[in-house]
C-alpha cells in the first residue's frame, strides 16, 4: 500500500474511505476508534495493532486512525480493520456513542480533546503508556488528559509514581495491562535457541539508552566479578547515554559486550537470547518483558516501578538495583541452567494467561460497555 492510498476522502458517514483493497469496516455495534500518531515500531503502536486486530476478530467495528506517518506496522493490521488518515486537528462531529482511544502523544491528545467536544455522546479514553518518571507531561498535556472521560494505566505502580508529580485522571481511571501474542516465527525460534547451548548465555537488553535505563549497573556487574562465567551481552537501543555506555565497556570485554544500536523488531532482537535483563527504574509495564516471556526467555529485572507487580516466580527481581545486586543475581541465573528453564516455563505460562491479547481485548470491551452502555 502506498502513502497515496491513505489520502483521506469523506464518506456519507463523515469518515474517511478505507484504502483500496481494505474492507469498509466489519463487525456490528458501536465503533471503537484507535487514534495513533504513527504506526512505527514501538510499544504503544504494537499494542494498538494487537487491540484493533483482536476487536475485529471478535466481529467488532475497529478503526485505526492515523494522525501522522504510516509506518511498517500498518501492514500487520487485519484486513477487517479500517485504516484511515486524518490531520490531528481535524475531528468530525457525530451523535453516536462511539469510543475513541488515544495514547499520550501531543497530537493524539489534541485530536482527542477536539473530537470529544464535537461528539457529545461519544467517550474518549487516554491509554497512558508513559514511563513512571518525574515531569512526564507538560502542563498543557496534563490538562488535556484530565479532560478525557477516563485514563488507563498499565499498573498501579505507574499511577502511584506519576501521581507524585502530576494529577492526570481526576479520579476516573482503571488498569488495563498489555497483551502479548503467542510467540511465532523468530520469537518462537528464540525459545528453542535459549537452551541449545547451556555453556554460553547470551544476555540481551532492549530499550532507550537514557539516564534512567539502568544499563550502567548491568555493565558494572558483568565487568567486575563475572569474567569467569561464559556470557555475551547485546545492548539494543539508542539514546543520549550511548556514548557514555561505550566508554564504560572495558577493552578486555570488547568481544563480549556489544552496543547493537536501534532495533525495529523486538522479536529479531530477542531471537537467540538466553536471558533478558531489564534494569530500568521507571517502567510502566515493560512490554518487552512480556514479549520475552511469551517467547520462553527467562527475565531478570529491577524491582522498581511496575515490575514488582509481576508474579515473583516468573522473573528474578533485583533489589537493590545496584551493580552489587545485579552481580549477585546474574551470577545465580547464569550458572543455574535449571533455574533459567523454570523461569522460562513460568514466564510463558503467565504471558499466555494474564497477559494474553484476548484478556486485553475483553478489558477494553468491558470499558466500552461501562462508558457507552454497549
Amino acid at each position: 500500500m502506498s502513502a497515496r492510498e491513505l489520502v483521506p476522502t469523506t464518506t456519507s458517514e463523515g469518515a474517511q474511505s478505507p484504502p483500496p483493497g481494505r474492507p469498509a469496516g466489519a463487525g456490528t455495534g458501536r465503533r471503537t476508534t484507535i487514534a495513533t500518531a504513527d504506526l512505527r515500531v514501538g510499544s504503544a503502536q504494537r499494542q494498538a495493532v494487537l487491540l484493533a486486530n483482536g476487536l475485529a476478530q471478535r466481529g467488532e467495528r475497529a478503526v485505526v486512525r492515523l494522525l501522522g506517518p504510516r509506518g511498517p506496522l500498518a501492514g500487520e493490521l487485519d484486513r477487517s480493520v479500517r485504516l484511515s488518515w486524518r490531520p490531528y486537528w481535524l475531528a468530525l462531529p457525530g451523535l453516536e456513542r462511539d469510543l475513541l482511544i488515544t495514547g499520550t502523544a501531543h497530537r493524539e491528545l489534541v485530536h482527542g480533546a477536539i473530537w470529544r467536544k464535537l461528539n457529545p455522546f461519544g467517550r474518549w479514553v487516554v491509554a497512558n503508556y508513559r514511563p513512571a518518571g518525574a515531569d512526564t507531561f507538560t502542563e498543557i498535556e496534563a490538562r488535556l488528559i484530565r479532560g478525557s472521560d477516563q485514563v488507563l494505566y498499565l499498573s498501579a505502580g505507574q499511577r502511584d509514581l506519576q501521581s507524585q508529580h502530576q494529577q492526570l485522571d481526576g479520579g476516573s481511571w482503571r488498569l488495563i495491562r498489555h497483551g502479548v501474542a503467542p510467540a511465532t516465527g523468530r520469537s518462537a525460534s528464540a525459545r528453542a535457541d535459549a537452551f541449545s547451548d547451556p555453556g554460553v548465555v547470551r544476555i540481551v537488553s532492549i530499550g532507550s539508552l537514557d539516564a534512567g535505563n539502568g544499563v550502567r549497573s548491568v555493565l558494572a556487574a558483568l565487568s567486575e566479578g563475572l569474567d569467569d562465567l561464559d556470557w555475551r551481552f547485546d545492548i539494543f537501543g539508542e539514546g543520549p547515554d550511548r556514548e557514555a555506555l561505550a566508554e564504560l565497556i572495558p577493552h578486555r570485554l570488547d568481544a563480549r559486550i556489544h552496543l547493537r544500536g536501534a532495533y525495529r523488531d523486538p522479536a529479531a532482537a530477542l531471537a537467540g537470547a538466553q536471558l533478558l535483563v531489564l534494569p530500568s527504574r521507571q517502567e510502566a509495564d515493560a512490554l518487552v518483558v512480556l514479549e520475552a516471556m511469551a517467547a520462553g526467555i527467562p527475565v531478570v529485572a529491577s524491582a522498581e516501578a511496575a515490575i514488582p507487580e509481576l508474579p515473583l516466580d516468573a522473573a528474578v527481581l533485583v533489589a537493590p538495583s545496584t551493580p552489587e545486586g545485579w552481580r549477585e543475581s546474574l551470577r545465580t541465573v547464569i550458572r543455574d541452567y535449571d533455574l533459567r528453564g523454570r523461569l522460562a516455563a513460568q514466564g510463558r505460562a503467565l504471558a499466555q494467561t494474564e497477559f494474553s491479547v484476548d484478556a486485553m481485548v475483553e478489558d477494553y470491551l468491558q470499558l466500552r460497555r461501562d462508558l457507552t452502555g454497549r
